[in-house]
């Protein structure tokens, strides 16, 4: 909402870009892009938690899964399921800023599982049983 108008000015100097080749109109689209980013960059830097519904309503509206909540499921043990989600994500404020989410299992508890975006799990995979000892 805040920011709506200066999406659409980029926006609409993109279309303009694209009609007409004018690279004017791609260097405005990118300023105003740039400016965005300065004026969001400290609001997300300062976020501690995400309402589930701004950022995933589907998400957020499933329930009742037949999906095993993941790292449960063994062969002769009832399956336990996804029956929802929390409505909050948590931020983690580290370097990456993963974010935490909990889901409820239809066994009554709750699972606690950290979302990263566009790194390599593996490293963190091979870490984790070492934090555990410590």
């Amino acid at each position: 909402r805040e920011f709506g108008g200066a999406l659409d000015a980029a926006r609409a100097e993109l279309r303009q870009w694209q009609e007409s080749g004018e690279r004017a109109h791609l260097h405005s689209a990118w300023a105003l892009y740039m400016g965005l980013f300065r004026a969001v960059s400290p609001r997300q830097a300062a976020l501690t938690s995400l309402d589930l519904a701004s950022v995933s309503p589907r998400l957020l509206g499933a329930t009742a899964l037949e999906l095993a909540v993941p790292g449960t499921y063994e062969p002769q043990a009832p399956l336990v399921t996804i029956s929802g989600f929390r409505p909050r994500l948590s931020v983690i404020a580290s370097k990456q800023r993963p974010r935490r989410v909990m889901l409820a299992g239809d066994d009554g508890r709750e699972y606690s599982f950290l979302l990263k975006g566009r790194e390599d799990l593996r490293q963190d995979e091979r870490v984790m049983p070492l934090f555990g000892l410590v």
